[in-house]
């Protein structure tokens, strides 16, 4: 068997003429508008299942604080859900509420029988009592007694809402 060597040559063309040997770019662009489109989708969707699990956790998270509690006792700042308004006492008593957590909006839970509670203010030692206010169902929150023996200083998670009962 013999074997030939030989030259290879190789042409390129000069821009005029259309040759069949001319190299192509096989390399796609770097940047093109839809790999940014596809890419910002892709991101778009990652951040916002980040954001509903966030939310999911924090909300479970949330009503599964506020119905625990089996020491007999804690202590809780008690904020709204919506807004950052954070439960305060004034010095005439009125319990209200004010942006941001104030120096004085620390409450102590006192566990009684079925789940009620009475919340006393933990600057002062009393506790909160549901005061009828005018109108038929109207009550505003104060500060009263120091002992927790009526049915208007019990209160109650149910869900994400705190009740209070009365006779």
């Amino acid at each position: 068997m013999l074997m030939k060597r030989g030259v290879i040559e190789q042409r390129w063309s000069d821009g005029g003429e259309s040759d069949s040997l001319a190299p192509r770019s096989s390399r796609r662009e770097f940047f093109s508008c839809r790999r940014c489109a596809v890419e910002c989708l892709v991101l778009a969707m990652l951040v916002s299942w980040a954001a509903v699990m966030c939310y999911l956790v924090a909300d479970k998270y949330t009503e599964c604080a506020a119905s625990s509690g089996g020491r007999g006792f804690s202590y809780v700042n008690i904020r709204a859900w919506a807004g950052g308004l954070y439960w305060t006492a004034g010095r005439d008593g009125e319990v209200g509420v004010v942006h941001g957590r104030p120096h004085n909006s620390t409450w102590r839970m006192e566990e009684h029988e079925g789940g009620w509670f009475c919340l006393r203010h933990v600057s002062d030692l009393k506790l909160v009592e549901a005061i009828p206010s005018g109108g038929a169902d109207s009550y505003s929150l104060r500060l009263r007694r120091y002992g927790c023996d009526s049915d208007a200083q019990r209160f109650k998670f149910q869900g994400k809402v705190l009740v209070f009962r009365l006779c």
